[in-house]
């Protein structure tokens, strides 16, 4: 049978993420999985219509606990109790929740290897997908519930990877790091055209307030001060005209 090795030792499941193996010493107790359809029913007044898509994303549960001997970590290279045991699982799998914050992508995938049904798989966590609990009947076990949603066989292409057979396009060796926006930006030549027609004006604020002289226009400034240049030389002439009319007298 798959799950034992030539020398009869049981094989344990495993998960593999970010370059850290956690090797289940304890099988669990109870596995399932669960193949879905995207297949809905509408039903109609006088019929019933079924809209059928093909398979959907498998679902593997697996409930069980981690013990509570000490034993050997093959992972770690120590001894761990079965509390031991359960702070690795439990660090295993909110580690692999916590990077995946605001959608971004995760530094890798997450791999499942059942030994028992000599099966492997791509799976992520979904809602709900990690439990633990603990009993007062059984105070020395950590009891675990894991759900796993499958994306594929882990001997399975990345589908970036895949030629679409559809549109004839894909990815394959192609791929590449992308690029800065701004540096997009310079290399889109319409980018380029309303950046340009778009710039301020070359003159400064202070041409607007004081505009400075212009070609063709001829600045003249008033001559003396502002009193006898202005005001003063229209009291100077009055006093004049009083002048010659107090001399002249009234008739």
């Amino acid at each position: 049978m798959p799950q034992y090795d030539a020398f009869g030792n049981l094989k344990r499941m495993a998960f593999v993420f970010g370059g850290t193996t956690l090797t289940l010493l304890v099988n669990p107790q109870n596995y399932q999985y669960q193949g879905t359809q995207r297949a809905t029913n509408i039903k109609t007044q006088s019929d019933n219509v079924i809209e059928n898509y093909g398979p959907d994303f498998p679902i593997i549960s697996i409930t069980g606990n981690t013990g509570y001997r000490k034993a050997w970590d093959q992972d770690t290279g120590t001894y761990l109790t079965g509390k031991g045991r359960f702070d690795r699982l439990r660090n295993f799998f909110l580690g692999y929740m916590g990077t995946q914050v605001d959608g971004m992508a995760t530094s890798g995938p997450m791999y499942f290897y059942n030994w028992t049904d000599d099966l492997s798989y791509t799976v992520t966590i979904p809602a709900g997908g990690f439990q633990y609990s603990r009993s007062v009947d059984t105070t020395l076990l950590y009891n675990y519930s894991i759900s796993l949603l499958v994306l594929s066989g882990a001997d399975q292409p990345n589908r970036g990877n895949i030629v679409n057979p559809i549109i004839g396009s894909g990815t394959g060796s192609s791929v590449s790091n992308g690029i800065s926006v701004s540096t997009q930006r310079k290399n889109d030549p319409g980018t380029n055209t309303v950046t340009i027609s778009t710039q301020g004006p070359t003159h400064s604020i202070g041409d607007t307030v004081a505009p400075s002289k212009a070609a063709g226009l001829t600045q003249k400034k008033p001559s003396g001060s502002v009193i006898s240049g202005g005001i003063g030389d229209v009291l100077k002439k009055n006093v004049a005209l009083l002048g010659k009319t107090s001399g002249a007298g009234v008739k």
